[in-house]
């Protein structure tokens, strides 16, 4: 049995879990991003609970790109992001999966500025196979659980945008 330590830690990971999964099911770009900001606004209170504080920060950053990408497309920003994830993350990148989430994170990066419906999206899905990938050579079977959660869900969404836009043409 879990301690109250553990129990809230564990219990915040599992609500961010459902907010990110919601999120992907949304068809609506906007409501996906802010669902998406909500899921690491959990992440960092999961991340701060369990003591792993460069996780926390990294998802802090997260949630200040995702959710300014709903405001603005401003290439500036947008290179700021990109800049600041290699600046957190190079430093303590010495394998090539580690590599592979700077470089997703910074193509999904350029998608949330840059594009928009299913383009957006794929980059995102990509985003997502990339860190599934790194979970699976890191070993952790909560990070494979939840990438491989919500790739699904996103390929369906796309799917189903897809389908639901080539209906009408």
């Amino acid at each position: 049995m879990l301690s109250v330590f553990n129990d809230i830690p564990q219990l915040v990971g599992l609500l961010a879990f459902l907010f990110g999964s919601a999120a992907f099911a949304h068809k609506c770009s906007y409501r996906m991003r802010i669902h998406l900001s909500l899921f690491q606004i959990l992440l960092v209170l999961h991340f701060v609970l369990m003591g792993a504080i460069t996780a926390a920060t990294i998802c802090a950053v997260s949630v200040l790109r995702i959710y300014f990408s709903t405001k603005t497309q401003s290439s500036y920003l947008m290179w700021f992001f990109i800049t600041l994830i290699w600046v957190l993350g190079l430093p303590n990148a010495s394998e090539p999966h580690q590599f592979l989430t700077l470089l997703s994170t910074s193509i999904a990066t350029w998608g949330m500025y840059k594009l928009e419906g299913l383009a957006m999206r794929a980059t995102v899905l990509l985003n997502t196979l990339c860190w599934l990938l790194h979970n699976i050579v890191l070993g952790s079977i909560g990070g494979v659980l939840m990438e491989s959660t919500f790739a699904i869900i996103n390929a369906i969404t796309i799917f189903r945008l897809y389908r639901s836009q080539h209906a009408t043409l």
